[in-house]
């Protein structure tokens, strides 16, 4: 039987592995643009739609049903790069993101 600690470390390497970690970061650097006024500005440099599928994509994604066990060992088994995929932000939503960054 395994320790709190080698569970933990197991859970940390999961999420690494499966890019739920980088996800849930990706999601968190985001959601401070969650704001009336920062949604006029993104409409205004027409990212509105962009930031709104994205943030849907990253909770669907984290939450339980989107990986499932038989993706993250189809993963393990074939190391193949992609297998699953993670949400990523369009180009010019991070072009937003990386001006207006400065002010958070």
């Amino acid at each position: 039987m395994l320790t709190r600690i080698e569970l933990e470390i197991m859970r940390e390497i999961f999420e690494r592995e499966t890019g739920i970690k980088a996800t849930r970061e990706k999601y968190e650097e985001y959601k401070k643009f969650d704001t009336p006024r920062n949604f006029e500005k993104m409409r205004k440099e027409c990212v509105l739609d962009d930031y709104l599928k994205f943030m849907s994509e990253c909770e669907e994604f984290l939450s339980n049903d989107a990986v499932t066990i038989e993706d993250i060992s189809m993963l393990a088994e074939n190391r193949i790069e992609g297998r699953i995929e993670l949400p990523k932000p369009s180009n010019a939503l991070e072009k937003f993101k990386d001006r207006f960054n400065k002010f958070f």
